[in-house]
């Protein structure tokens, strides 16, 4: 059975896989060792630690710089005996260990793998492209990325008739139209309007950037299919713009266009004579995603919108105000509030890192690096098994329940990465494994195996890399050997110290009982403090404070829609206000406003049902009545710009009579302009911070230029078990660190030289 080198085509995600070669401790676990020679100066019966395993353990304890001697050496010892234990109890040897250490070394090694000078490439390829605009055309035509070869050749070719009909006639708009099979763009000849970059997937972006002015490319396949492309027009960058809009909506069947029409110009003329552009929007706009913020919206370059809307917007001048701008769902007043300038290369490439690195450029990275590797090592497979492979693709895969077949092909050797080899059994597991989640590329079992194959491959390259990283990397062995240490650290801690602690109620009393001279009667305050930047936000948020209450926070949950005369909840809809519960129990100051909203089609009476439905829900679980205002709207006020047809919806606003909860509507106007924290203080914290006597009391003072308001209340806690039980569960944990050192110290022979460990931190300490 010959092996025959062949390029296969990636077009699958990253994936994380086992790493190859790990020491084994049974059928479901991997440790990973670090061999070294060294001597031991921690000797334990599981196995010693040496010097150098030390001083990295050491150097990433917090309390390194802070703590003394005795401290560090108690907290490292401690964690190491944890660790052996955590082993002994086989918390090494779970999926779940297996799984989170697979995740930091797929990790570890991607990022190891990283091309740097192919991502700054690519990140200067972006800020040039970002320069420029571009429109263009294009006509799309789908097919698999595992059609067959001759299915493939087929459409390439009438791809390239259809562009030299194009290119004769002029007439790419109208071959579009009659060809192309987007959905979106078809109607209009393929329309795509102005964009830059990111705009569209990256190799049809990159074609795009090549094709000159008033040109057709060539077929550009895309994992979606086949594009041809037409450059319209190539401009400089136009920059950003934010705008600030009143917006009134247009249902598809409306009849008064010309009478809003007329009102937005009524409504410009006014803000020209003096109306406050803020005033109208509050009054007038029905986008109420903006009106909590004055109508502005973030600022968007081209490409964002709608393209008859944004080339009138980026046609106005700052702080110029527009005639009615129409869009697909209504007209716009829109005001230019700035104009800025295209991004620095360094703030494009800030701003952009993640886009650079993810989305369909993320994918080209990650091909990149597989086909490198491919060009590098010899990766080849066995046509004659991989026949026979697919010869059990059936009809099942489709429904997901397809299985391995018991057959002699199962060791049958199927791919080879250099002297490694993989059975076609492995990749029936694959096939097997991965059928729960894959998105399919057709209805044609024998393509989707294709695509597993190709995806097979791909994991096993990528197991293969983590192996032989791994192997050739001392570094990231003790860096691997490192996070699953602390992985059996924290679930040892958790299971055995932080659980017990808080679900063992009994344990937890008879730790009490027995020592209650640890919880001495105190007294304590629980400090509230509001802190304001300066004295013009404290005179701001008092004005705004001193507003009758309740507090309108522009706060809420999506609505809830019906169908029409409906007024009973979905599950869904039963899940929403489940999480609208746990916001209200999470901000005791809130009350909601459920708005009924009706069409003018629906009963008069339906918007009325549907929040009494509501409340009775609410109510019935747990919240209160007093915390619920209910306002039937009826079709009085339209909620939803997006769905015109309708107006069949419930909506819920959050006030408060908190000013801590009015803070935080401030703080979304001004980022940061007040914190708000409560603090448990002593007597001498209190008297020394805020240089005032102790007691209950409400006051405000100047700190270092900001304006404080605190408000304490002291309370006296007696020493009985439900005031003391946080200080009960925190003593009660480390009583039981104790108990297991001392246990675990008998069990492991635990051994050291307290002068030898004492100078390696001494060493260290002097080093940092």
């Amino acid at each position: 059975m010959p092996f025959k080198i062949k390029y296969i085509p990636l077009l699958s995600p990253f994936l994380l896989f086992s790493c190859a070669k790990p020491t084994t401790t049974s059928d479901k676990s991997q440790v990973w060792v670090v061999k070294e020679e060294e001597p031991k100066v921690v000797e334990l019966a599981s196995g010693g630690i040496t010097r150098k395993e030390l001083s990295i353990d050491l150097e990433n304890m917090v309390k390194l710089d802070s703590g003394s001697h005795e401290e560090i050496l108690q907290e490292l010892l401690q964690r190491k005996l944890f660790i052996a234990e955590a082993r002994s109890q086989g918390m090494d040897t779970t999926e779940n260990f297996r799984e989170q250490i697979q995740s930091h070394l797929s990790l570890a090694v991607a990022s190891a793998l990283e091309d740097h000078a192919e991502i700054r490439r690519i990140e200067n390829e972006a800020y040039e492209r970002y320069l420029k605009e571009v429109n263009a055309s294009h006509l799309f035509v789908p097919i698999s990325p595992y059609a067959a070869p001759a299915d493939t050749l087929k459409l390439y070719n009438e791809l390239l008739q259809i562009r030299n009909m194009a290119i004769q006639n002029k007439d790419f708009e109208t071959q579009a139209k009659r060809w192309s099979k987007d959905p979106k763009t078809a109607s209009s000849g393929g329309q795509l309007g102005w964009f830059s970059v990111f705009y569209l997937v990256y190799p049809l972006e990159s074609a795009v950037y090549k094709v000159p002015k008033d040109s057709i490319s060539l077929p550009v396949r895309t994992p979606a299919g086949y594009h041809l492309i037409k450059v319209n027009d190539i401009r400089k960058s136009s920059g950003m713009v934010q705008i600030q809009h009143i917006f009134k909506h247009i249902g598809p069947e409306s009849e008064d266009k010309e009478t809003l029409r007329k009102q937005l110009d009524s409504l410009r003329t006014e803000i020209l004579n003096g109306l406050p552009f803020e005033t109208a929007v509050e009054q007038h706009s029905d986008d109420f995603n903006s009106k909590p913020n004055k109508g502005i919206l973030q600022p968007f370059g081209v490409g964002k919108t709608e393209p008859g809307f944004e080339e009138a917007v980026f046609a106005l001048k700052k702080g110029e105000i527009s005639m009615p701008i129409q869009s697909s769902t209504g007209l716009h007043l829109v005001k230019v509030i700035d104009r800025l300038k295209p991004l620095t290369r360094s703030q494009f490439i800030e701003q952009n890192r993640a886009k650079i690195t993810t989305d369909s450029r993320g994918e080209y990275l990650r091909l990149k690096q597989i086909n490198d590797f491919r060009a590098k090592n010899n990766v080849s497979f066995s046509d004659e098994a991989l026949d026979n492979a697919l010869k059990f693709a059936s009809v099942r895969i489709l429904t997901r329940n397809w299985q391995k077949p018991n057959t002699v092909l199962l060791t049958d050797p199927l791919l080879k990465i250099n002297e490694h080899t993989i059975t076609i059994g492995s990749f029936y597991d694959f096939v097997e494994d991965k059928q729960e989640f894959e998105k399919w590329p057709s209805e044609n079992p024998n393509e989707i195996f294709k695509m597993l194959f190709d995806k097979f491959v791909e994991a096993e390259i990528v197991k293969y890399q983590q192996a032989q990283t791994y192997q050739q990397d001392p570094d990231l062995q003790r860096w691997m050997k490192a996070q699953e240490e602390n992985i059996l650290y924290t679930e040892f801690y958790t299971r055995n110290i932080l659980e017990k602690s808080l679900q063992d109620t009994v344990a937890l009393k008879r730790f009490y009982d027995a020592n209650k001279s640890l919880f001495p009667v105190v007294e304590t305050g629980n400090l509230s403090v509001m802190s304001f930047t300066d004295e013009e936000t404290y005179a701001k948020f008092k004005a705004m404070a001193a507003e009758p209450k309740p507090y309108k926070l522009y706060r809420g949950i999506a609505p809830i829609l019906y169908e029409q005369n409906t007024y009973t909840l979905s599950e869904v809809d039963q899940r929403k206000l489940m999480g609208l519960l746990e916001i209200m129990e999470k901000n005791p100051g809130y009350i909601v406003e459920i708005g009924g909203h009706s069409d003018s089609k629906e009963d008069d009476r339906i918007s009325e049902l549907r929040i009494k439905e509501v409340v009775s829900f609410l109510v019935k679980n747990g919240l209160p009545l007093k915390r619920i205002s209910e306002v039937n709207y009826k079709n009085s006020v339209i909620h939803d710009r997006f769905d015109w047809s309708k107006n069949q919806t419930l909506t819920f606003s959050f006030f408060s009579n908190l000013e801590t909860d009015l803070a935080k509507t401030f703080n979304s106007k001004f980022p940061n302009a007040i914190t708000y924290d409560n603090f448990t203080v002593s007597k001498s914290e209190f008297e020394s911070k805020m240089n005032t006597s102790w007691g209950n009391k409400s006051g405000t003072i100047r700190l270092d230029g900001r304006v404080e308001e605190y408000t304490l209340k002291t309370k006296k806690i007696k020493g009985n078990y439900k005031d003391s039980k946080p200080e009960v569960i925190q003593k009660y944990q480390e009583a039981l660190e104790k108990e297991w050192v001392q246990k675990l110290s008998s069990k492991f022979n635990l051994k050291y030289n307290p002068e030898e460990l004492k100078s390696i931190i001494n060493d260290l300490k002097k080093n940092n």
